[in-house]
Formats: structure tokens, sequence, C-alpha cells
């Protein structure tokens, strides 16, 4: 259980170290597996940290529930893919 602690501290230092550095940049940040444990809540912190995300998921309903988007699509930055189907 500590260690869920530590990964939860370390995000949130990682978050704060993209929106800090995004100052001077206005690139967005792409999580791959953003509907996973650690991935969401990556995604969570930077959004309310007010960072440019991009989500690359296979399951927009799962994304719909965990990263809560409405219309799961790119115009709320939320991409279907799979990085094991180069097809995808």
């Amino acid at each position: 259980q500590s260690l869920g602690w530590i990964l939860l501290l370390l995000l949130a230092l990682l978050a704060t170290l993209v929106a800090a550095s995004r100052s001077v940049s206005d690139d967005a940040v792409v999580i791959v597996g953003a509907t996973g444990r650690t991935g969401s809540l990556l995604y969570h912190q930077l959004k309310k940290r007010n960072v440019s995300v991009r989500a690359v998921v296979r399951d927009v309903d799962k994304a719909r529930l965990v990263l809560g988007c409405h219309t799961c699509d790119e115009q709320e930055g939320i991409f279907q893919g799979d990085v094991t189907n180069v097809t995808s």
C-alpha cells in the first residue's frame, strides 16, 4: 500500500514538472494507455494542471468511464488505437 502512495507522489511530481515546462512549449503530452492505472492517474493530474493532454486508448467505452470524456474523440484529445496492432 505504501508503494501506491509513492507512485501517486511520483506522478504528482511528474505532472508538476510537465506543467512547469509547458510554459516554454505549447506541445501536448501524449499518454499511451491512458485508461490504465498509471496512465489514468497521470492524465487526471496533468488535466488538473491545465496541461494539453492527448490520450491513446484501446477502448472508448472504458475511456468514457475512466477519463470522464463525453464524446471521447479527437475533439476531446482522445485517440483510439492499439500499439500492438499496426493497422490501428
